[in-house]
């Protein structure tokens, strides 16, 4: 989304902690928390509480402003200017209004959905647009099922008439209320604390950041434009990831030339002012690229399972032919790649499977060697020229596909689902990739917003993950690839952690709330006298002047969990937070600086709950321990997050040396979200703080570390995370004596108490455990299970003997 050039800062911002700072003791994510490896036990959903979390989240990202401020700071201007409103058209839609709510009875919603939607069309309010109503239907296969009253469509892009929401196509969205204070959302009495707190106050709120977050998670953007229309009045709002601007309501009846201006103002704007990301493509269903995809996911014989210890054959070439219509699509030379070279079938002419002769071939042979010109008659978007940039595998040789990966991508893409594909580009030189649905996506319409996909890298046909987020931009804050090009850095000492393809900020995409918070907060201050008292502030105390031009191009976990970072399949982790966004902090003047980021890594992993032994899951703690230590011994940098949505499954191929041609699969716990990590000093240097958050996920936090807030983060702190990552997977994984895993999990890793240094310090039981050295539930004393009656004596030990080394540090 375009605005105003002074915004469009490039650079990041130093951070200045506030001492009023407040954070979130959990976030909950509002999908049901299943276990994918159906050996778990079940976590029922926590509606209730999901919903009193979605509500605080929002809590603190409202920038609440005057209508005419609205207009003059917000709205870009625009050459041609928009189209002037007559007085005409304001007396047609004024007659309209008034006749409505002449009658007797208030107007009910729909009457006002009704009729405000059909002046729209009817009266050409907005031309070029199309709004539709879909109060009653949610789009088939949204699993939030929201029902937004109604949107505005391009005419060739509209649902014929009321139906389910097109979350795809929409371009702004409205939602209607009878009118009355009990269901505005915001208080236009209070500038500095804006979001209403009464409970159905803030749950209209809560609804209109669900309708803003689905728009969000289907299409690609940064920004978007919505109507609040209550009763009488009406407020614009503009959303991004660090908040939301809304207007003061107006009498839209009374007076409803803002509004008809607003429309034709909106009208006016290009896709890119209207938040669209133009670094992301829509994929026509009949262009070559969605084909492309189509053919990538079917099912491919030479695809191996993943289970730990499987072993794995040659590639049989004389079973089938890669150019068969039964076989993998000839464009997959990655699938088409064998284990050490075997004799080919004399039945098979052409040059040997899996070398780079026969890649070459089989490009030949699908027409990759031609260019693909766009018609003379194509719009520019069109053209797919892009997907004739075929890079050759290092070595001629290709990797095979484990099954689960290429059944995730074939999940992301089903036509059922009604899910657009995309191209998007990443890294300065803008590589393509092309997705479907995320595999996984916060939940939070305010913070990093992070989306994961299986991704088709178009260039080497291969498999990746790809990740679509907002970073923190401050001073001293690093990129995730900037910490995975440090650690792998040194070939020597192998470190396990995902293998960085390409990443990069995305065009000139900032948050532009906080931006337009500091500008707001100094024109407040500005305003005042000298001789009243000003309020510490964290912003400055200048205004940031306003330009007559917007810039050329756009600049701009998760209330209850953001599976951020997470490069696994299903990291089933959906009830737990991660490290989010503080509550509150937008009340001392902390607004969070976001910088759209992208990063692709080679590995799509499984997640923890894959595991089926205690030896495995102890194995994998110990391979992501060590990564730990690595990092830390050798580049003196600190994870900072440790939790059980960022330890991850990597399988990989060893060769088998007594079985020629033969391999065997081996998993590799890996460490991965490195986003927060932190080159920390070892000569006692104290730490700098660099952002307004708290560091880590709240259920994995050390005690001390919670205490002792806002200490930093230390070694020992992370050990004890890993701990607590353990135990949370063994209690969900392994056999035990806790009959009700749900109030364990609820008791040890959401709960907490008042106090501390967050405002608020761990659960008793995570306390106890800890300080105590024996997981004590109640007067039941926690034991672990090798086989039904038989204790798990080794694993029992384990834990004793990790908590005496704490109760040491404790003790201290």
């Amino acid at each position: 989304m375009s605005f105003p050039n002074s915004f469009a800062k490039k650079d990041p911002s130093p951070y200045s902690p506030s001492e009023t700072v407040e954070t979130s003791p959990h976030k909950h994510r509002k999908d049901d928390n299943r276990d994918p490896s159906k050996h778990g036990d079940r976590l029922t959903p926590k509606t209730p509480l999901d919903r009193a979390l979605h509500a605080a989240s929002s809590m603190g990202h409202t920038v609440l402003v005057e209508l005419r401020d609205f207009v003059q700071d917000i709205q870009v201007k625009l050459d041609p200017a928009p189209r002037s409103v007559s007085d005409d058209d304001v007396n047609a839609v004024r007659a309209v209004l008034q006749a409505l709510f002449k009658k007797s009875a208030p107007p009910s919603e729909d009457n006002i959905a009704e009729t405000f939607v059909n002046a729209i069309n009817d009266l050409a309010m907005c031309q070029g647009y199309v709004a539709g109503l879909s109060r009653y239907r949610y789009q088939k296969n949204d699993p939030s099922r929201a029902k937004v009253d109604a949107a505005l469509y391009r005419e060739a892009e509209a649902p014929i008439g009321e139906g389910a929401p097109d979350w795809n196509n929409i371009r702004l969205y409205i939602e209607f209320k009878k009118g009355g204070t009990q269901l505005e959302p915001f208080d236009d009495d209070d500038l500095d604390h804006p979001e209403a707190s009464a409970a159905r106050r803030a749950a209209v709120r809560v609804q209109l950041m669900a309708y803003a977050h689905n728009i969000f998670l289907y299409q690609h953007r940064d920004a978007l434009y919505s109507i609040f229309i209550s009763g009488k009045d009406f407020r614009i709002l503009q959303w991004d990831r660090s908040g939301v601007i809304a207007t003061k309501k107006h009498d839209y009846v009374k007076d409803p030339r803002p509004l008809l201006e607003f429309l034709a103002y909106f009208e006016s704007l290009s896709d890119i002012q209207q938040g669209i990301d133009h670094t992301a493509t829509l994929l026509a269903s009949t262009s070559k690229a969605y084909k492309l995809m189509d053919d990538f996911a079917q099912a491919n014989p030479s695809d191996m399972p993943h289970a730990d210890k499987t072993e794995i054959p040659p590639v049989d070439t004389t079973s089938f032919s890669p150019t068969s219509p039964a076989s993998p699509p000839p464009v997959l030379p990655e699938d088409l790649s064998a284990a050490p070279a075997t004799p080919v079938s004399a039945a098979y002419q052409g040059p040997a499977f899996g070398t780079r002769q026969r890649t070459k071939q089989l490009a030949t042979e699908m027409h990759l060697d031609t260019p693909i010109v766009p018609d003379d008659t194509d719009p520019p978007e069109n053209d797919e020229s892009y997907l004739d940039e075929i890079e050759e595998p290092e070595g001629g040789l290709v990797e095979r596909v484990f099954q689960y990966v290429r059944d995730k991508f074939r999940d992301s893409i089903d036509p059922a689902l009604g899910w657009p594909r995309y191209k998007i580009e990443v890294g300065e030189e803008k590589r393509p990739f092309l997705v479907g649905k995320p595999i996984f996506f916060s939940t939070s319409m305010f913070g990093r917003g992070t989306r994961g996909y299986v991704a088709l890298d178009v260039r080497t046909r291969r498999f990746v993950f790809l990740k679509d987020s907002w970073r923190p931009f401050y001073v001293g804050v690093e990129p995730e690839g900037h910490y995975l090009e440090l650690l792998s850095s040194d070939k020597q000492v192998p470190i396990d952690i995902p293998r960085l393809v390409t990443h990069g900020d995305v065009a000139d995409h900032h948050a532009f709330t906080t931006l337009y918070a500091q500008h707001f907060q100094g024109k407040k201050l500005a305003e005042v006298s000298d001789d009243d008292e000003v309020p510490t502030t964290s912003v400055t105390s200048e205004a940031v002047p306003l330009p007559s031009q917007p810039s050329p191009v756009t600049g701009q976990k998760r209330p209850f969990e953001e599976d951020d970072g997470k490069f696994a399949a299903d990291a089933d982790v959906s009830h737990l937070s991660d490290n989010g966004e503080s509550l509150t902090e937008s009340e001392s003047g902390a607004f969070r600086r976001y910088r759209h980021y992208r990063i692709v890594v080679s590995d799509v992993c499984l997640p923890f709950t894959e595991i089926v032994s205690s030896t495995q899951l102890i194995v994998l703690i110990y391979h992501c321990i060590t990564t730990h230590a690595r990092a830390y011994t050798r580049y003196s940098v600190l994870h900072r997050d440790i939790s059980a949505g960022n330890v991850i499954i990597r399988p990989q191929l060893r060769l088998i040396p007594s079985r020629l041609g033969w391999n065997r699969v081996v998993w590799t716990g890996i460490l991965t979200d490195w986003e927060l990590a932190k080159v920390v000093p070892k000569d006692g240097t104290k730490q700098a703080a660099r952002q307004p958050e708290r560091t880590g996920t709240w259920q994995f936090m050390s005690v001390a570390y919670v205490e002792d807030h806002p200490a930093p983060v230390t070694v020992a702190d992370e050990l004890e995370s890993f701990f607590h990552v353990t135990l949370f997977y063994a209690v969900r994984l392994l056999r035990h004596n806790i009959s009700n895993v749900q109030a364990f999990i609820v008791g040890y890793f959401d709960s907490y108490n008042p106090g501390g240094g967050f405002g608020r310090t761990c659960s008793v039981l995570k306390t106890n455990t800890i300080q105590q050295d024996c997981i004590q539930l109640g007067s039941l004393r926690v034991q672990f299970y090798l086989k039904p009656k038989v204790v798990h004596v080794e694993l029992n030990a384990l834990f004793k003997t990790w908590l005496e080394l704490f109760r040491a540090r404790y003790a201290i």
